[in-house]
C-alpha cells in the first residue's frame, strides 16, 4: 500500500478515536450492548448475507472506479481515511461498553474477513497509485477473489463466531 494512504489509514484511525473521547468529554459518548446486535446479526440468515453482498459490492465499485479517474489515487486516500475512523470510533465504543474484554470483542467481529479485504484494498491501492487498468495482468480476478473470500467468511465464518461470542457472555 502506497505511503499517503496509510498515513489518511493512520489519521482516520486517530481522528475516529479522538470524535469518540469528544462524545465522551461532551457527556454523549454512545454505549451499546453488542452481544445483542451480534445475536440479531446472527439470526437474520440469508438477508444478513444479501446485504453484505450488496455493501461490499458498491464499495469495491467506488473503488475500482478510482483506477480511472485523474484524481484517483485522492480518493482511495480520502477513503482509507473512512475506513480508519470507522474501525478506530467502533473498537472505542467496544472499548468504553466492555473495558479490556472490548479489544477481543472488536477483533472478533473483524475477523477473519478483514484479513481479505485489507489484502484487497493493498492490491487496488497498487493499481490506482500505478493509474493502471485493473484488468491487465489478473489483477482484477485476484481482487474479485479476495472480496468474495472476504464476503463468505463474513457471511458464514464471523456469524458461526460471533454466534459462539454470543453463548459465552
Amino acid at each position: 500500500m502506497k505511503r499517503e494512504a496509510l498515513i489518511f489509514y493512520y489519521i482516520g484511525i486517530i481522528l475516529g478515536t479522538a470524535s469518540y473521547c469528544f462524545m465522551l468529554i461532551k457527556g454523549n459518548g454512545m454505549t451499546y450492548d453488542s452481544t445483542e446486535w451480534y445475536s440479531q446479526l446472527c439470526d437474520r440468515g440469508f438477508g444478513y448475507a444479501v446485504g453484505v453482498v450488496c455493501n461490499r459490492f458498491v464499495v469495491y465499485l467506488i473503488l475500482l472506479l478510482f483506477c480511472f479517474v485523474a484524481f484517483g489515487r485522492q480518493l482511495f486516500d480520502i477513503y482509507m481515511g473512512y475506513f480508519g475512523f470507522q474501525i478506530a470510533f467502533v473498537a472505542a465504543v467496544n472499548v468504553r461498553t466492555y473495558g479490556i474484554k472490548g479489544v477481543g470483542i472488536y477483533l472478533l467481529s473483524i475477523f477473519p474477513h478483514y484479513i481479505f479485504y485489507i489484502l484487497s484494498y493493498m492490491l487496488i491501492a497498487l493499481i490506482v497509485s500505478k493509474r493502471d487498468n485493473p484488468f491487465l495482468h489478473g489483477r482484477f480476478w485476484k481482487i474479485v477473489i479476495l472480496a468474495l473470500a472476504g464476503v463468505l467468511s463474513e457471511c458464514f465464518l464471523n456469524a458461526e463466531l460471533l454466534k459462539k461470542l454470543v453463548d459465552i457472555m
